[in-house]
């Protein structure tokens, strides 16, 4: 037999290795398109993860940056609250010393005594004033009027030779043991609790 002739048998041989080629390289490219699927699959998987990750971060600072703002802005608030009061204590110090000796201020001084004596609730009572208040008799008349007024009942004012030490009045018992203090001082600190409440509650508004 010519060695150029086929062989039946070979080629057999040499058509079943091409089959078995061809499917080694099917199987094997399968196997590539698979694993370029789970590639792309898990790539995706991961770059959701990280997309969700920095969602997360950003809105973990957004929060941050808010609570903070928030707080820069209560501390504001607060400072300016602070300043309103300290201004507006002033303004209502100043204007009662700008006060002193005029008309309006002796009928302010009537009312702070006859409510010094309502609250003192005696028969008797001193009125002490400052060195640059003067106290007179019909002043003192017209508390004792408004004090009758108020209660239905009469009382009797002196006024006390000793000066106190700031401006307004203070109205004391006979023996000095009970006192009512209506210094402007004073009355600022009780009008301060008031002007707290207001404009601390606005400030608590913010935030």
């Amino acid at each position: 037999m010519n060695s150029t002739e086929s062989s039946p048998l070979l080629d057999g041989i040499i058509e079943h290795a091409n089959e078995q080629a061809k499917k080694l390289m099917e199987t094997c490219q399968d196997q590539i398109a698979r694993l370029n699927s789970d590639y792309e699959q898990k790539a995706e998987a991961i770059r959701q993860a990280e997309r969700r990750l920095l969602d997360q971060q950003l809105k973990d600072i957004q929060k941050r940056e808010e609570a903070q703002l928030r707080n820069l802005q209560r501390k504001k608030a607060l400072w300016q609250s602070d300043r309103i009061k300290i201004d507006t204590l002033a303004m209502v110090a100043k204007k009662m010393s700008a006060m002193v000796g005029t008309p309006e201020y002796d009928e302010v001084l009537v009312g702070w005594i006859a409510e010094a004596v309502v609250g003192l609730n005696r028969g008797k009572a001193v009125v002490s004033s400052s060195f640059k208040e003067h106290i007179t008799e019909t002043m003192l008349e017209k508390a004792i009027a408004l004090v009758e007024k108020t209660i239905g009942k009469r009382i009797e004012l002196t006024v006390s030779p000793e000066p106190i030490s700031s401006q307004g009045v203070v109205v004391s018992s006979i023996d000095g043991k009970v006192v009512y203090d209506n210094r402007v001082v004073t009355r600022i600190e009780r009008y301060k609790r008031d002007l707290n409440d207001v404009v601390e509650g606005d400030a608590c508004k913010i935030g």
